[in-house]
């Protein structure tokens, strides 16, 4: 903290705590012997918060529809034993969570692109709430979507192509290239073979072929070859009507068969044919030259399980992300992001929620642990301090919004919720609630009679402006 040249001599940094997120730090001066009324000097009180990414408007409209959400979450009822209709019914408000999500994301984007002073900030704030929804879907995906027999890779597909749009973006600006170099070949382009990539590593072979199809020489032999073994690739869905065994061996019959033409020269006159034919086969170094397509470790991972091991189950995930991190440089290049994605990978909930803590918005930690806990995650984890870790985030979330001017009727519902110290919490938040005008004041007089929290008799035994302020609305509006 730098000092004014009226804060010299002072030898002390205090603190005093504010309401809510707030302090106040100032620097005094404490002699060894100084006496509790001994004058000293003048100084600068400086107000620190903190969390206050809620606070802005377009994050208060996320914070006020979550508020609904996690209201209707607690008035439902779920079995020990998740049944069917629980788990839709978790999954429903998840994705009612993301749906929330996504709108703050368009709104901050848009935010960012209509002004110019705080376009970084926007910007910034929208990849932090796309990290959020990364690593909320994810988590859906392993603690609460479960798949019958545990085959988990269609879902992490749709995971991947939800979230990296490589191939979207490269196809866009080949169009564009053609559209503009009329008369030019596809192929010719930078972009038309890594978009053709790109597509192939997230399963989406039907937009590869479609591109393959713009290219010159599709109807040689090597180009229909290649088309064939992408028409035939068997696809698992546990609605398609075969067995999952069935399904590993039609799968086997068909990569040996991608081996034998790789093998027998059939693309070796065409690189870029051969190199998609050598990713259909899960050749390892035909893999790590794709890094930069794939982006991330976890990109990668599914790629390659879906071409190696695609019937792979949920909990023998966690086997195969080592060797993909290290084509990345390691655990030591992960990042929070990474480490809280590796901790739903290994079904660590208690680290998920350790690093969230640490890395992301209150917000983000309290709404997912809370529906985490409805859905069993917490017992099941064996934490041993499950039964309070829900009504601690939750407390440090309702700190965050009893300082702000309108979110501190929000909070009041969340503290309902919390059976053991939420009342208790309530009553010393109401005590410190700075009001400002009578309508406050009587919302909170309402707020308690609706609890059975205090009498006006108790506010007046209180002595503090406020509870008068608020006993005299009463009078003047009854």
């Amino acid at each position: 903290m730098a000092m004014s040249q009226a804060e010299e001599g002072l030898n002390c940094v205090s603190v005093e705590w504010g309401f809510g997120n707030k302090m106040l730090l100032y620097s005094s001066i404490r002699p060894p012997n100084c006496q509790p009324n001994t004058k000293v000097k003048e100084t600068i009180l400086r107000e620190i918060k903190w969390d206050v990414l809620m606070h802005q408007p377009i994050i208060r409209r996320l914070v006020n529809e979550s508020h609904d959400i996690f209201v209707s979450l607690q008035t439902q009822q779920f079995s020990v034993k998740q049944t069917g209709g629980d788990e839709r019914r978790l999954v429903s408000y998840s994705r009612n969570y993301r749906a929330i999500i996504h709108a703050c994301i368009l709104e901050l984007q848009r935010a960012a692109e209509s002004t110019l002073e705080e376009a970084d900030d926007y910007i910034m704030q929208s990849h932090l709430f796309r990290e959020i929804d990364l690593i909320w879907s994810l988590a859906e995906i392993f603690f609460l979507d479960k798949t019958p027999g545990g085959v988990i890779l269609p879902k992490l597909l749709e995971w991947v192509c939800w979230h990296f749009h490589g191939g979207e973006q490269l196809l866009q600006e080949l169009l564009h290239s053609v559209q503009r170099d009329e008369g030019s070949k596809p192929e010719r382009h930078n972009n038309y073979w890594p978009s053709v990539f790109s597509f192939v590593l997230q399963g989406r072979l039907v937009e590869a072929r479609k591109i393959l199809a713009l290219h010159s020489k599709y109807q040689s032999e090597a180009f229909q070859r290649l088309d064939e073994l992408l028409h035939r690739m068997p696809v698992y869905s546990p609605g398609s009507g075969y067995m999952l065994q069935e399904f590993e061996l039609k799968w086997r019959t068909w990569q040996d068969e991608c081996c034998r033409r790789v093998d027998g020269g059939d693309f070796s006159l065409h690189q870029e044919l051969e190199t998609v034919a050598k990713i259909l086969c899960g050749e390892e170094e035909t893999f790590e030259a794709m890094q930069d397509l794939c982006q991330n470790w976890y990109h990668m991972l599914i790629s390659k399980l879906l071409y190696t091991n695609p019937a792979v189950k949920e909990f023998d995930l966690q086997l195969c992300t080592q060797a993909c991190i290290d084509i990345y440089g390691g655990n030591t290049r992960l990042g929070p992001v990474d480490h809280i994605l590796l901790s739903v990978i290994e079904y660590n909930i208690n680290q998920v929620i350790t690093e969230s803590s640490t890395h992301l918005p209150l917000w983000f930690v309290a709404h997912i642990t809370d529906l985490l806990h409805h859905a069993g995650q917490l017992e099941f984890a064996r934490l041993q301090y499950a039964p309070v870790l829900r009504e601690f985030l939750l407390l440090d979330y309702v700190g965050v919004m009893m300082s702000h001017q309108s979110l501190w009727q929000v909070a009041v519902d969340y503290l309902d919720y919390c059976p053991v110290y939420g009342r208790n919490h309530l009553e010393i938040y109401l005590e410190r609630l700075p009001l400002e005008t009578e309508r406050k004041a009587l919302k909170v007089i309402r707020m308690c009679e609706q609890r059975d929290l205090l009498d006006l008799g108790d506010f007046q035994n209180k002595g503090t402006n406020n509870y008068i302020k608020m006993v005299r609305a009463n009078r003047c509006f009854s």
